[in-house]
């Protein structure tokens, strides 16, 4: 008869354990994935915004770690879960963000569709621009046009005195910063970052985000990442 080696027995069992948390970690994944509870991609959002032919915005807090790289998608949206009302859009949205109690959404006389946690600061938002014109050489699609708004002196400023980072833009450039037809155009005057935002509208549909973490770097109290997600318009 063969008897185990010196510590086989132990390795055995620790392989066995090893398995079991593999296979328990696959089973929750699996329910997980199949009741269909959770989905944290923007085109969840957009999915819903585009049936109902109504742009929006998206003002949150990262739940996680704030990771400035070359990505669109940096900041975690938060997650949502898939809808089982087929009412007004403001229902829908609200059921979609039910893990999130400070997540309120509202829609506007105008139509715009408003997806805002309550505790999220909106001071930046509110910044009042003096003039703006996007009739600049390179500025085409929406995130080039956002790159405008944040370059503007008014909100450079705010952000510098109020330790709002990042203070260098040494992101990825934009997928929209080519020849894109139509390209965002005109020019804005006394209007808030807000409002600047909202202009894109005119141009592209879709809904920009507004994201805050407290992480905001060596020198910045917390960061500020806005991105605008399109939606084709039909």
């Amino acid at each position: 008869m063969l008897k185990n080696r010196p510590g086989t027995a132990h390795n055995e069992r620790l392989t066995m354990k090893g398995f079991f948390r593999l296979t328990l970690s696959f089973v929750f994944l699996v329910v997980s994935f199949s009741f269909g509870q959770v989905n944290s991609e923007p085109f969840a959002i957009a999915e819903y915004l585009s049936k109902a032919h109504i742009d929006g915005s998206l003002s949150y807090w990262g739940r996680k770690a704030c990771d400035f790289s070359f990505s669109e998608s940096y900041v975690p949206v938060p997650a949502v879960r898939l809808p089982t009302t087929s009412g007004p859009i403001t229902d829908v949205l609200q059921e979609m963000f039910a893990d999130d109690p400070k997540m309120k959404v509202i829609q506007e006389p105008g139509g715009i569709i408003r997806m805002f946690e309550t505790d999220v600061p909106s001071d930046l938002l509110e910044i009042k621009i003096h003039r703006i014109s996007f009739d600049v050489p390179g500025v085409h699609g929406p995130n080039m046009a956002i790159r405008l708004i944040l370059s503007t002196p008014e909100v450079e400023g705010f952000r510098k005195a109020h330790k709002i980072g990042p203070f260098t833009e040494i992101f990825r450039v934009p997928s929209d910063a080519g020849d894109q037809n139509p390209s965002v155009s005109g020019s804005l005057d006394d209007v808030t970052v807000s409002q600047a935002l909202d202009y894109i509208f005119k141009t592209y549909s879709g809904f920009w985000m507004y994201g805050n973490c407290p992480n905001g770097g060596k020198s910045a109290e917390r960061a500020v990442y806005l991105w605008f997600y399109r939606i084709p318009r039909k």
